[in-house]
């Protein structure tokens, strides 16, 4: 006797999300009709971008905003040798007097662009062969 035949779809893979190509240096100059280098430095708001004329600025400006294009953070922090990061240790974060020192240091570093880290020393080996 045949076997019944199933008609059912086969089963897919789980799609994967869409990550967003990131845009180039070199497709924002492209679409701007400017030098690659020219771009770099318009783009990264560096010390010499004044010498360049206004409408190219604005050209190169206007390209990356329609391209979607954004600075890459972890890039900026390479080519500068800093990370912008600031750690804050209390003894206890519940403790009342460590609220108000890591909100203040929190405002006061976000204020200048810093990132903050929290943490708590509470439960912690404080020996001296411990702190690296």
């Amino acid at each position: 006797m045949p076997e019944p035949s199933t008609n059912q779809p086969r089963k897919s893979k789980p799609s994967r999300p869409v990550v967003p190509k990131r845009v180039t240096l070199r497709e924002v100059a492209q679409l701007a009709n400017a030098p690659v280098s020219t771009t770099s430095l318009i783009l990264g708001n560096h010390k010499h971008a004044s010498r360049y004329s206004e409408p190219t600025r604005r050209r190169i400006l206007e390209a990356a905003q329609q391209l979607g294009s954004r600075p890459n953070y972890f890039a900026t922090q390479l080519r500068n040798g800093t990370t912008n990061l600031l750690m804050c240790c209390v003894n206890r974060l519940s403790a009342e007097f460590a609220t108000l020192v890591s909100e203040g240091f929190e405002s006061v570093a976000r204020a200048r662009s810093y990132v903050t880290v929290m943490t708590s020393l509470q439960h912690r080996d404080l020996s001296v062969g411990s702190i690296a």
